[in-house]
């Protein structure tokens, strides 16, 4: 099936064995991203997504991405032609309930968020430091500055600022302390660029043992011992 960029793309593995194929067109300089979601939707298909050139040569091929079921990749096409986009089940399973949805956009410049922990403790005689890992795409150079959202009025949060190059560029530390009282709930950390594409990220954590990601992170606050 011959497709046009960018699109959007819902299908199905209904046999075991089977391979969905699409061909597109391509230009050097233009890259792509292109993101199957299945898992992540509540369906069962363990999806690799496979970039080849016309005559069948691999250029690309992904099962999981981080710790996503779901693959996704970032594309560059090595010169102006024809590409083939494959879908197929890691362990060749095919059922009416492995669905998929397909996106290939062109690749802009963005970020993602991720925290090294979804849970924190904090307590006045113990602060908490959040480490934020910075994943910037396809060339986004502008400054970004964190907030989090849901803190009770007693624990407060350090201004922290990723800029746009150096250490901090792709690493941040977010201090969260406390003058006392208790508190246990949900907390968001936003990311806010600060450039002319006022770029706005929710930072996400890992949940151990799981594929989802939470960006719901969960703060205990503990009063002071009298």
């Amino acid at each position: 099936q011959s497709i046009a960029m960018p699109t959007t793309i819902t299908g199905r593995i209904e046999q075991a064995g089977d391979v969905d194929a699409f061909s597109f067109e391509g230009k050097k300089g233009h890259p792509l991203v292109l993101r199957l979601e299945s898992r992540s939707l509540g369906y069962p298909l363990d999806a690799v997504l496979e970039v080849t050139d016309a005559e069948g040569k691999s250029l690309a091929r992904v099962d999981d991405m981080g710790n996503s079921r779901d693959p996704l990749v970032a594309f560059s096409p090595p010169a102006d032609g024809s590409f083939r986009m494959l879908v197929s089940d890691l362990n060749r399973q095919g059922s009416s309930r492995h669905v998929y949805r397909l996106r290939a956009t062109p690749a802009e410049p963005s970020y993602e968020v991720t925290a090294n922990n979804h849970a924190y403790t904090v307590s006045p005689d113990k602060p908490v430091e959040i480490t934020l890992s910075i994943g910037r795409q396809h060339g986004f150079g502008e400054e970004i500055a964190f907030s989090v959202n849901g803190l009770p009025e007693f624990v407060t949060a350090a201004p922290a600022t990723s800029a746009a190059k150096g250490e901090s560029a792709a690493t941040v530390k977010l201090s969260l302390k406390s003058s006392g009282g208790s508190f246990s709930g949900p907390i968001r950390i936003q990311g806010q660029a600060t450039g002319p594409s006022k770029l706005s990220r929710t930072a996400t954590a890992a949940i151990p043992n799981h594929t989802a990601r939470l960006a719901d992170l969960w703060l205990t606050a503990i009063a002071a011992k009298k």
